[in-house]
């Protein structure tokens, strides 16, 4: 069987989020350089409500930071979106 081939495993189900604080974290901004390469769609898309920026919760921030240093080198995760105000949700 090669890798590609292989069934994805099977986990448990998280933990339930409503009892995180997650929701009162801070936001990180994330730029496009070395280590992540951010191409933010809604703004290519010419949305109106679109931010210019890619933001996230600092646990994910921390988590993409543990996933990066996983990949080899010369990779670099692509993120496509990140927090998206209530404005742009709706259009």
């Amino acid at each position: 069987m090669s890798a590609l081939s292989k069934a994805i495993p099977s986990i448990k189900d998280p933990e339930f989020y409503g009892e995180k604080a997650y929701k009162d974290s801070d936001f990180v901004k994330i730029n496009d350089g070395e280590f992540f390469d951010v191409k933010m769609q809604y703004p290519l898309l010419k949305m109106e409500n679109a931010v210019p920026f890619c933001a996230v919760r600092q646990e994910v921030f921390e988590k993409l930071k543990i996933a990066q240093n996983i990949l080899p080198q010369g990779y670099a995760l692509r993120i496509w979106d990140g927090w998206r105000p209530f404005s742009l949700q709706r259009e």
